[in-house]
C-alpha cells in the first residue's frame, strides 16, 4: 500500500478532470516516466498518471539525472497520446 492512495489525489481535482484520469500511486519506483512508458506499451490509456514518492533513477529532459529523493516532493507523470485522426 502506498503512503497516499489514488482517491485522496483525485479528491482535491475538479470532478471534470478527475475523471478523465486514471491515477496510480507508489511509495518508491525507479522512474514515474519508465513506468508510465510500461503501461503504455501495455495498453494504458491517455490520462494514466504515476505518482511516486521517491525515484531511484529519475531523469530530466535531455537524460539528465533528476534527484528525487524521499520526503521532498511528489513526482510524476502523465500519458499523453499524440492526436490521431479519428
Amino acid at each position: 500500500m502506498s503512503m497516499f492512495e489514488p482517491a485522496d489525489v483525485v479528491r482535491e481535482l475538479p470532478a471534470e478532470l478527475a475523471a478523465r484520469l486514471d491515477v496510480r500511486t507508489v511509495d518508491i519506483t525507479g522512474s514515474t516516466n519508465a513506468d508510465i512508458r510500461q503501461l503504455a506499451e501495455n495498453g494504458a490509456p491517455e490520462g494514466t498518471v504515476m505518482i511516486a514518492g521517491e525515484q531511484t533513477a529519475g531523469r530530466g529532459r535531455l537524460g539528465r539525472s533528476f534527484y528525487s529523493p524521499a520526503d521532498s516532493g511528489l513526482y510524476m507523470s502523465i500519458l499523453l497520446l499524440p492526436w490521431r485522426a479519428r
